[in-house]
């Protein structure tokens, strides 16, 4: 009877491994950590294909409100460009179709630093990055980066807005780095963000698409100043399926400091299949301070 107890068993535990999480090679378990009862927030960052002037927004908002995060940081925001439309803030309608208030700084005026817009019917406008959030925000920090001067290149942008979580003061910041196969601009602005990050007088999360992989020069100078929330040489959040056959990277992150203030509770990619060329990283975290 006992011997076929074992078997029984065994069979139900071969067959429980065929429905396991199909995304498991893609988490780190050691990550997951069942927090105890506080507050606890799901943040989102995502680069939702400005650049190229094809963000849809309607799908882009449809992503965002299906998962309903408390913040969301958005890369490559178009702000009433001709390619994406003049009168079209895209951090603006973003914030309508969510119900969520937003904070845009623009990186790249694009009708001033003109040296890479030729045709001047092209020129107008800006492009940069926002933080939308569901709660009012306090103060907010916007700052514009430069790229390394011995390179050159296109500005960047740092954006964080500050929030009250029930008496609990919460930085929350965006920035998209350099994007060129020379790291040395995202070198540059990695170190860039230090200063800003550490003048901030409370806790923050940070995220956004850093345009490097895990082990880089830039991951490991912000691995210095901030926790990286998790980070696998098997997960990867460009491309999404839009472009099935590029070459498959972890670009996306969120981190967060300091590390005791925060206990991270899940953290996932979803796989959007158009809504952009990058997939949004979703991190859930509790509010430990």
């Amino acid at each position: 009877m006992k011997r076929s107890l074992l078997i029984i068993i065994s069979v139900l535990s071969l067959l429980s491994c065929k429905n396991e999480d199909p995304l498991a090679p893609f988490r780190d378990e050691s990550k997951f950590v069942i927090p105890p009862a506080g507050n606890s927030i799901k943040v989102m960052t995502y680069n939702i294909f400005g650049a190229s002037g094809k963000a849809d927004l309607d799908s882009l908002a449809a992503v965002i409100n299906a998962e309903a995060p408390d913040f969301v940081m958005i890369q490559e925001v178009d702000s009433c460009t001709p390619r994406s439309g003049r009168s079209i803030h895209q951090a603006k309608v973003l914030a309508e179709k969510t119900g969520m208030k937003y904070c845009y700084q623009v990186a790249w005026d694009r009708g001033k630093d003109v040296a890479d817009i030729p045709d001047e019917s092209k020129r107008g406008g800006g492009f940069g990055d926002a933080v939308l959030s569901k709660y009012e925000f306090t103060d907010s920090i916007k700052v514009k980066m430069g790229p390394d001067p011995a390179v050159g290149g296109q500005d960047r942008a740092v954006v964080f807005i500050k929030v009250d979580m029930d008496g609990k003061p919460l930085w929350v910041g965006t920035s998209h780095l350099d994007h060129v196969a020379n790291d040395a601009s995202r070198v540059h602005q990695a170190n860039a963000i230090r200063p800003i990050v550490e003048s901030l007088d409370a806790p923050f999360v940070f995220g956004g698409d850093f345009n490097d992989g895990p082990g880089s020069r830039t991951i490991d100078i912000m691995s210095q100043y901030t926790t990286f929330a998790y980070k696998s040489e098997t997960q990867y959040t460009y491309p999404s399926n839009m472009f099935p056959h590029y070459k498959k990277q972890l670009l996306d992150y969120i981190t967060f400091y300091p590390r005791d203030s925060f206990v991270e509770k899940g953290y996932y990619v979803l796989n959007t299949a158009r809504a952009s060329d990058h997939m949004p990283v979703v991190a859930i975290l509790n509010i430990e301070y």
